[in-house]
């Protein structure tokens, strides 16, 4: 399941999350992407995806303010099933109400064909690249 921090909470994984989410005190909303997604561990990403949405939108309600997001595939290898690409452009869509601007950081030369899709499909504009 999807790893949460918050001022106050901390719900941990049994094992290594694909998708890690945190809240820092101030509102900044850090996303961190690992390993790969395959069809061994796509549900796993699924479950995890499913867990965000529901966490984005509960501190959203409970902090009444738009994040600023970061997000950081340093450790993601690049390797997914297309099927992750569409999770993760679901997941961007629902909250872009809750975000104001996004960054992702760390990002490889392979891996910036599946954040150009994913940032396409999800309709979002507020989002910048980094390496």
């Amino acid at each position: 399941m999807c790893s949460f921090a918050s001022t106050n909470v901390r719900v941990m994984s049994p094992h290594n999350s694909i998708l890690d989410l945190s809240v820092t005190p101030e509102g900044m909303l850090y996303t961190r992407l690992t390993g790969s997604v395959t069809s061994d561990n796509i549900e796993e990403l699924r479950k995890e995806v499913a867990t965000a949405k529901l966490v984005v939108y509960g501190e959203y309600q409970r902090r009444n303010a738009k994040f600023k997001s970061l997000i950081d595939v340093t450790d993601f290898s690049g390797t997914y099933v297309p099927e992750a690409l569409a999770m993760l452009s679901e997941l961007m869509r629902a909250n872009k109400s809750y975000v104001e601007k996004s960054a992702l950081f760390g990002i490889s030369e392979t891996v910036t064909a599946a954040a150009n899709i994913v940032t396409s499909f999800s309709g979002r504009e507020n989002l910048s690249f980094f390496k």
